[in-house]
């Protein structure tokens, strides 16, 4: 969805195999994230979201998404979004002084841990700040 809306202005993209695809990694990141499972019972252990706020068809409007790798996913970045402490965590990635401020548009990926079948220990693993369509130049933290 990020894509369609924004085309060529997310550096990350939940597509339809089931990855969160960072298209510019730095040093220590992972080019995509998807669903871990154990590999002998093969149930899921955790999961990951990508939540964007970006540009809106309209002038002056934003989007705002969750785009999980399945529902597991997807709660826990609504639930993250929506908590203090996960805009708390936001702000000191993005605002490591002042702690006041998130860029207008940006977007992050959220790891979940699945613990008997219920999303828990939900953290921050990536930050990236869109900038709006025609500004090409993109701020990228870890």
């Amino acid at each position: 969805m990020q894509d369609k809306v924004n085309p060529g202005q997310t550096p990350l993209v939940c597509n339809n195999e089931g990855q969160i695809v960072n298209s510019n990694p730095q040093p220590g990141e992972q080019a995509y994230y998807v669903s871990e499972s154990d590999p002998g019972t093969k149930a899921l252990e955790a999961s990951y979201a990508l939540i964007s706020v970006l540009p809106g068809i309209a002038p002056g409007t934003k989007i705002v998404s969750s785009a999980g790798l399945d529902t597991y996913g997807t709660s826990a970045g609504i639930e993250f979004l929506a908590s203090t402490a996960g805009v708390a965590e936001l702000l000191r990635r993005f605002d490591p002084v002042r702690q006041r401020a998130l860029p207008e548009f940006f977007q992050a990926v959220i790891r979940t841990d699945i613990v008997r079948d219920d999303p828990a220990n939900s953290s921050l693993v990536l930050v990236r700040e869109v900038k709006r369509p025609g500004v090409t130049a993109s701020k990228d933290r870890p």
